[in-house]
């Protein structure tokens, strides 16, 4: 083994829609003493053609790969220092698996020696795809580490869901955002601390509300949301309905007393013509 090789390597793997403190905890945790360690930035995103089909009216994947790479750049310089712990961030491989094999040929390590490191929330789907019979020998031989998600821990969906807001409230797009997101407790720990990586992700973001705005007039980033969030700020709601008071129970249904039992059935019905009234109606047809 040669001076400059590492002994193992961890490749960790995320959405990072967007990067927030959670994901730099884990980036820290996992990181080992003579370990090399990569983070793998997906470049999927809703605005791709390849993947627009199945993600367009969705916000899931709205932030394109420059800007993650952007703000995870800026979150690891601010706690590791300028040179990010000697952490390299991958974003020119289209899957994990691509990803575990250029870190293979970078450090020249077994598969064994290599750990993949993902949230317990992707635990089955990793675990299916390596584990896969199909699967190829270097798949089948990564380790494969599920890191559990805190109680408290800090959620991509709610950091898009309060960004939003903000934006929303504030004015897509506009420069004056800050103050508003440092206003937000969730939103200003959940961030980086770069403003140019926030307002990085902030014009990025308002190109995927536009998108989605106009593509489903009526939902939460449509015009008319904007229009009434500017205006008038929250809808308001209707109070509780009145009732007319609690209704009576209704007690035992009052009957007509009992039927009379029928009499005796009738006789059968003379045929007409025999009497004087038939022979009167049948001579009139």
């Amino acid at each position: 083994m040669s001076a400059d090789r590492p002994k193992c390597a961890k490749l960790l793997f995320g959405r990072f829609q967007p990067p927030h403190a959670g994901h730099f905890d884990m980036i820290e945790q996992a990181a080992a003493p003579g370990c090399a360690t990569f983070v793998f930035v997906s470049p999927r995103t809703s605005r791709d053609d390849a993947t627009r089909g199945a993600f367009a009216d969705e916000d899931r994947y709205p932030f394109t790969a420059a800007t993650r790479v952007g703000m995870m750049t800026a979150g690891l310089k601010a706690r590791l220092g300028e040179d990010m712990g000697g952490i390299r961030i991958i974003t020119d491989e289209p899957t994990a698996q691509r990803a575990a094999l250029r870190v293979q040929q970078d450090t020249g390590l077994a598969p064994e020696d290599i750990e993949l490191v993902y949230g317990e929330d992707r635990d089955e789907a990793f675990t299916r795809n390596f584990r896969d019979p199909g699967a190829t020998a270097l798949e089948r031989g990564l380790g494969l580490r599920a890191v559990p998600r805190p109680p408290a821990a800090f959620s991509g969906t709610e950091t898009r869901r309060r960004l939003a807001e903000r934006m929303l409230l504030s004015g897509v797009g506009r420069t004056d955002i800050l103050p508003a997101i440092r206003g937000d407790e969730y939103l200003d720990a959940a961030l980086p601390e770069d403003e140019a990586a926030r307002m990085l992700a902030v014009r990025d973001y308002a190109d995927n509300i536009a998108y989605l705005g106009a593509r489903r007039p009526y939902g939460a980033y449509s015009p008319l949301a904007l229009g009434r969030s500017r205006g008038q700020g929250k809808r308001k709601t209707r109070g509780k309905r009145k009732t007319r008071g609690k209704r009576k129970p209704e007690g035992k249904r009052k009957t007509r007393g009992k039927r009379k039992p029928e009499g005796k059935p009738r006789g059968k019905r003379k045929p007409r013509g025999k009497t004087k009234r038939g022979q009167r109606k049948k001579m009139l047809r």
